[in-house]
């Protein structure tokens, strides 16, 4: 999973260098496109998650009713990326117990009635694009992420510097 997430970021970060990606929209629409496109064997979403408090990662993808990967997205090109919140989210979905529906039913528009779980080893993922010298550009993050820093990956693209 991290294979595909790195190679998705890789065409997130040239579309943001050709000036392409002006918002985080566009950035979580070319990360949702790569993640998807050519890969059948997944299930890549942006859920409202229930069950306390609602969430709604910017993405999730699920196989065989497993959520493999969550990640939440920050685009501060020009400033300095507020990220704690999107770390307490990630630690919350680590240890998330509860089935979730994540498809709609196209004919109703309601959710589908098949579950997926948090897998025990999701891949908990934090993607930024933000000013070189900010710290969730250019400090460690995962040592915040215990106790589940093993499952934390970051993919970063710094501007400026």
């Amino acid at each position: 999973m991290k294979s595909r997430f790195e190679h998705a970021w890789k065409i997130c970060t040239q579309e943001y260098d050709k000036g392409r990606i002006l918002n985080e929209s566009t950035l979580q629409a070319v990360l949702f496109r790569e993640l998807s496109c050519g890969h059948d064997d997944l299930t890549v979403c942006e859920p409202k998650l229930l069950g306390g408090p609602a969430y709604e990662p910017d993405i999730v993808v699920a196989r065989e009713g497993s959520i493999v990967a969550v990640c939440e997205l920050k685009f501060f090109p020009h400033h300095y990326p507020p990220y704690e919140d999107d770390l307490e989210k990630l630690r919350r979905y680590a240890t998330w117990s509860q089935s979730q529906a994540l498809l709609l039913d196209p004919a109703t528009g309601k959710y589908a009635s098949n579950r997926f779980h948090f897998s025990e080893d999701c891949l908990l993922v934090f993607a930024v694009i933000g000013r070189w010298d900010s710290v969730a550009c250019s400090e460690p993050l995962a040592p915040q992420m215990q106790p589940h820093a093993e499952r934390f990956f970051s993919l970063i693209h710094s501007v400026g510097g």
